[in-house]
C-alpha cells in the first residue's frame, strides 16, 4: 500500500546527527547517490509512506564505500614524438597520487592493440625496455592502480633509429693485385642501407696515416691516384 518512501543516510547507526540524505519524495524503490565520500561506513533506513500514514523505519544497513582510484601518473621521459631513439630505451614517469602500482603498455598501434609489452611495475617509476625494433614507431602508456582501480592515462609516441647499413663488399681491384698503374678505380657493392660510404686508403696497415680518406663518398666507386 505504499505511495512513496522517505530514505535516511547517516555517518551514524543512530541517525542522531545530520543525515547525508533525507528524502521522503521517493516513489520507486531504488535510488542511486553520487558524490559520497571515499572509504566512510554510511548507515541507511526506509519507510513507506501513503496517505493513510507511515510506516516504521527498517532495521539500519551499513556499507562502505572503497578506496578512491589514484590519478594519472604524468610522463617524464622520453619525450613525446622523440626521433632515433635507440631500440634500448628506458621510460620514465612521475609519482602518481594514491598510486600502489603501475602498469605500462607498450605498442605500435596508439589504439593499444594489439600490445607490444604490458608489464606490472610494481611502485616503481621506470621500466627498460630493450630489443625494439629498427625505425619503428612505438606508442606508451602508464596507468596507476590501486584497490580501488585504474588511473586514466594519457599516451606518447616516439621512432626509434633506423638500423645501420650493412658492410658494403669489395669488387676490385681483386685481393692482393700487383703491378697496378698509380691512378686505381676503387669498386665495392652497394650496401643495404647505406647512405653514403667511407673510404679510406693505407700503405701499410700497421699506421693510422691514410693516403686517402674520404668520409662522404655517395657512389659504389672512386678513383684515387
Amino acid at each position: 500500500g505504499a505511495e512513496m518512501y522517505q530514505l535516511q543516510l547517516s555517518f551514524t547507526s543512530s541517525f542522531a546527527d545530520e543525515l547525508v540524505v533525507n528524502d521522503s519524495t521517493i516513489t520507486d524503490t531504488t535510488i542511486s547517490l553520487s558524490n559520497l565520500q571515499f572509504e566512510t561506513t554510511y548507515f541507511w533506513r526506509v519507510r513507506a509512506k501513503n496517505i493513510a500514514g507511515t510506516s516504521a523505519f527498517t532495521a539500519a544497513r551499513s556499507f562502505t564505500t572503497g578506496v578512491q582510484a589514484p590519478v594519472a601518473p604524468l610522463l617524464v621521459s622520453p619525450a613525446d614524438s622523440a626521433l632515433n631513439l635507440p631500440t634500448t630505451v628506458t621510460f620514465v614517469w612521475r609519482q602518481a597520487l594514491r598510486a600502489a602500482g603501475y602498469i605500462f603498455d607498450l605498442s605500435t598501434n596508439p589504439s593499444f592493440t594489439p600490445l607490444v609489452r604490458s608489464d606490472s611495475t610494481g611502485g616503481d617509476t621506470t621500466r627498460s625496455i630493450t630489443g625494439l625494433g629498427n625505425q619503428v614507431t612505438y606508442y606508451w602508456r602508464v596507468r596507476a592502480s590501486n584497490a580501488g582501480g585504474f588511473s586514466a592515462s594519457n599516451s606518447r609516441q616516439f621512432t626509434t633509429i633506423e638500423a645501420p647499413p650493412e658492410a658494403p663488399m669489395h669488387v676490385q681491384p681483386p685481393h692482393d693485385t700487383t703491378g697496378l698503374n698509380t691512378t686505381v678505380t676503387l669498386v665495392w657493392r652497394r650496401a643495404s642501407r647505406a647512405a653514403r660510404y667511407r673510404l679510406e686508403v693505407l700503405q701499410d696497415t700497421s699506421t693510422t696515416i691514410f693516403a686517402v680518406l674520404d668520409t662522404a663518398v655517395v657512389d659504389t666507386f672512386r678513383t684515387v691516384s
